[in-house]
């Protein structure tokens, strides 16, 4: 990965402005082949979305799509000037920033970890959850009063902030984790109210495919293509530590204690997601002893469902299951 986040060589912006120069000709394509789509039933927007979204992911590097999007900073500021909020920017340490949308306020607390292109390794992205989670319980936020929603790479990070509650010695160069009193008894903290995970991203080995990466190698918005090369740049770790990075690796046996960390669990899935059967058996083996754990399976959805719908008719069931279950957390 590069050494700064979206740092293209000049070649790579080249490469990308021509891979977007193609996108009409790829909306135009599928429009014409969306009858045979399993999308079919789906609105015309979705459909093109759907396949431009695979087709940029599938032709672009992980620093072009950096260098495209722009960093979170950038981003966040554009949506507050745009609603008329002023930015609230936190600096936590470690590189990372608390960005709040809304006021700043410390007495009940959702905390988005965002998914996409990092470009920083391990344990980086743990050290800065870890610094996000400190920042808020030393400013009065309970963990009863927080909970944590998290999509695809940002969930691999939640499940590495687990692990390291629960395993702090296999990576024990690096400061005790903030949840570590919760499994304290003395202590007497209570556990997180919730955790959300959407898609999380907990498998890189698409060499042994499962049946999904068949069935839906077409049809989602990554495909395998996309699942293998985000693998392989993955830099390596020692071995005892590969359950921190790819969670569905681990012993079954791995989370067994999470249930006393975290109260209550929602993981969701598309439908039509290449990695559908991984993320399933994942909470079947390994998160079956949190107590209030729930597994749904987003109808017709892809790889980051419903936040690519949250705002459409398509989306609604989804999304109106998702802020039902965290409103049910602060109740």
């Amino acid at each position: 990965m590069p050494q700064r986040y979206g740092d293209a060589s000049l070649t790579e912006k080249l490469g990308l402005l021509l891979v977007l120069l193609f996108t009409p000709y790829v909306a135009l394509m599928s429009a014409l082949t969306a009858p045979w789509s399993v999308h079919w039933k789906k609105s015309w927007s979705r459909i093109i979305t759907i396949r431009l979204l695979r087709y940029v992911f599938d032709a672009a590097s992980t620093t072009q799509m950096q260098w495209l999007l722009g960093t979170s900073v950038v981003t966040y500021t554009r949506w507050a000037e745009k609603r008329g909020c002023q930015p609230i920017i936190d600096d936590i340490g470690n590189g990372a920033r608390l960005l709040w949308a809304g006021e700043r306020r410390y007495d009940r607390v959702i905390l988005h970890i965002p998914g996409l292109a990092p470009y920083v390794n391990f344990p980086t992205p743990l050290l800065q959850a870890n610094a996000a989670l400190s920042h808020l319980f030393s400013h009065g936020v309970t963990p009863q009063h927080l909970q944590i929603v998290a999509d695809s790479a940002g969930a691999n990070i939640i499940l590495q902030v687990l692990s390291h509650a629960l395993h702090p010695m296999v990576v024990n160069t690096i400061p005790r984790s903030p949840l570590a009193p919760i499994l304290d008894r003395a202590d007497g903290m209570p556990r997180l109210k919730g955790i959300y995970m959407l898609a999380p991203y907990i498998y890189f080995d698409t060499s042994r495919r499962s049946a999904c990466y068949e069935e839906n190698g077409a049809c989602d918005v990554a495909s395998a293509v996309q699942y293998r090369y985000c693998g392989a740049i993955i830099p390596s770790v020692p071995r005892n530590q590969y359950p921190f990075i790819e969670p569905a690796v681990a012993p079954q046996d791995w989370f067994e204690d999470a249930g006393r960390v975290v109260e209550r669990m929602l993981v969701t899935t598309g439908q039509y997601e290449v990695s559908r059967d991984h993320i399933v058996e994942f909470c079947r083996d390994h998160l079956r002893n949190i107590e209030e754990l729930t597994c749904v399976l987003v109808e017709g959805g892809v790889h980051g469902d419903p936040i690519l719908t949250f705002d459409q008719a398509e989306g609604k069931k989804a999304t109106d299951k998702i802020v039902s279950w965290l409103k049910d957390g602060f109740e």
